[in-house]
């Protein structure tokens, strides 16, 4: 039988983790404690509400962690984008039970500090290779100024090997002074941008209401405008898709010279509860759109196994919406490279 775990840390926080989603969530509250346990009733994985006692060797643990490689601050709770599938928007981890705070530098520096002591430790078993700090929100660009900081003294430390930073960003506060500073520390930028305008401000909306793809596209360009180097080196982008969205449309979207050479990651919206759907019925909910859906999905999928059977190159796009389902079967055969094509 399967449980989930409730543990305390030295600092006093409630934390629970999740088999389900093999993930470690933090307990702000009771509801979010229920909504856990709820989802084991509901698949009879569970017969009771408390969680077994458990004892954590924590050398055994601190061995395993000692291997990893990449660190993620989570620098703002803050964002400056409305998305109506937002994860934090559709679930009991809602926005509105976030405390809208930034991380503050002494937490970013402990992290860090210890992030070192790892990659130096004893129980690593190799002690060099790619270390990777990464930066996330929230809108991590609107608190900029930890950024720098934490660049800044993470430089400063002796970190074995070379260090990597990367950043998910919504693209929307990409300057001209922030587009240099991740050129000059060599940041790999993931933006998210679902496709062409009508597409992307279906959701991905601002606090007023209104699309957001015209500024996000206009940065989206200086950066290319300033090194066309490091735009295909560098910038990579992730389009989340939904039934209500024109497949065919954003392909074509994502064939445009600016993703030559791009990653290009696809994924589908996910924990999309039924508020999602009252939100937006108003506007999209019509069976003629759920239907001219799936008709493009499959015709998606039918080029990409005959471009996969034909010894073609499927599209960027195309190649990285369906090859999570076929990997498995034809790993042996193909091999992913930068760019997004198979092989």
């Amino acid at each position: 039988m399967i449980f989930p775990i409730e543990f305390k840390s030295k600092g006093g926080n409630n934390y629970i983790y999740d088999f389900l989603r093999n993930r470690i969530n933090y307990l702000k509250n009771s509801q979010e404690r229920d909504f856990i346990y709820n989802r084991y009733k509901k698949i009879s994985l569970m017969k009771k509400r408390l969680p077994r006692k458990i004892s954590i060797n924590v050398t055994k643990y601190y061995q395993k962690i000692a291997n990893c490689s990449n660190l993620i601050l989570n620098v703002t709770d803050l964002c400056n984008f409305q998305c109506l599938y937002c994860y934090y928007k559709n679930s009991s981890n809602s926005r509105s039970s976030v405390e809208d705070k930034d991380m503050p530098f002494e937490i970013a520096k402990n992290a860090i500090d210890y992030f070192n002591k790892l990659t130096n430790s004893e129980h690593r078993i190799s002690r060099y290779g790619r270390k990777t700090i990464g930066f996330y929100g929230g809108e991590p660009l609107l608190n900029f100024d930890l950024i720098e900081k934490c660049i800044h003294y993470a430089r400063s430390l002796n970190f074995r090997d070379s260090l990597n930073f990367n950043i998910t960003t919504n693209g929307s506060l990409l300057d001209d002074k922030k587009i240099y500073f991740l050129i000059k520390n060599n940041f790999n930028v993931l933006i998210s941008l679902d496709g062409p305008k009508k597409e992307h401000d279906k959701f991905r909306i601002n606090q007023g209401g209104k699309g957001t793809f015209n500024v996000v596209w206009r940065n989206i360009k200086r950066i290319y405008e300033i090194s066309k180097e490091y735009f295909i080196n560098n910038v990579g982008f992730n389009a989340i898709y939904c039934e209500f969205h024109e497949l065919f449309k954003i392909s074509e979207f994502f064939q445009d010279k600016y993703f030559k050479e791009n990653i290009i990651r696809v994924g589908k919206a996910s924990g999309l509860g039924k508020e999602f759907y009252l939100m937006i019925e108003k506007d999209f909910f019509d069976m003629n759109y759920y239907q001219n859906f799936k008709l493009q999905y499959n015709r998606l999928r039918n080029i990409f196994i005959e471009s996969m059977i034909m010894g073609k190159r499927p599209s960027r796009y195309i190649c990285s919406l369906f090859l999570q389902y076929f990997e498995s079967f034809i790993k042996k055969n193909i091999s992913i490279i930068k760019t997004g094509y198979v092989h």
